[in-house]
């Protein structure tokens, strides 16, 4: 039984991961290079596969910022923000809705990671659609043995650490690279 629930898990990671639109990813990238400086927002785990994927914005070299954190600007026109928004918007997400609504009012580009960009509002400039089982489904719909949005966050984070991959090769940069603006306090 254990091995079969291991094996499942990597078989729903593997299949969302390659179905994953790469013309999307480039396109976020392309925001990405484009803007003066990267804002990231997520609620909960999704925040927290976001905030890998700044870690590693910024080890290349853009000025890349978690909202939520003590030293974030303002931001403004010319700065992107990238939202994940996994299960889409509902009235659950009222401090979701309010952070992009200040954004948008503040002239930043909009961009989403959402499983369901169906629900994205449109004053996002471009959404990724990540897919993967979140929290949204109702239990009829459930087709993972995994709880709750665990799908949907693997798939950001794995979705998200390829795009990582991508941008390297993009430039040729090598790890050295991105280990020069590593942190050193730890």
């Amino acid at each position: 039984m254990k091995n079969d629930v291991r094996m499942q898990i990597l078989e729903e990671l593997s299949e969302h991961l390659l179905s994953v639109d790469e013309a999307q990813l480039d396109t976020m990238i392309d925001y990405i290079e484009g803007a003066k400086r990267v804002f990231f927002y997520a609620r909960g785990r999704e925040m927290m596969m976001l905030s890998a994927f700044a870690m590693r914005v910024y080890h290349m070299g853009y000025d890349a910022y978690v909202v939520g954190e003590p030293h974030v600007p303002p931001i403004g026109k010319g700065d992107v923000l990238i939202v994940s928004i996994g299960m889409g918007t509902s009235p659950r997400m009222a401090t979701a809705l309010a952070q992009i609504e200040v954004a948008r009012q503040a002239g930043a580009t909009l961009v989403a990671l959402s499983a369901h960009p169906e629900t994205v509002p449109d004053c996002f400039a471009h959404v990724v659609k990540i897919p993967g089982q979140t929290m949204l489904e109702t239990p009829e719909h459930m087709i993972s043995v995994q709880t709750m949005g665990a799908p949907y966050e693997q798939a950001e984070l794995v979705t998200l650490d390829y795009t990582v991959l991508r941008m390297m090769q993009r430039h040729g940069w090598q790890d050295a690279d991105l280990a020069a603006r590593h942190t050193n306090l730890e």
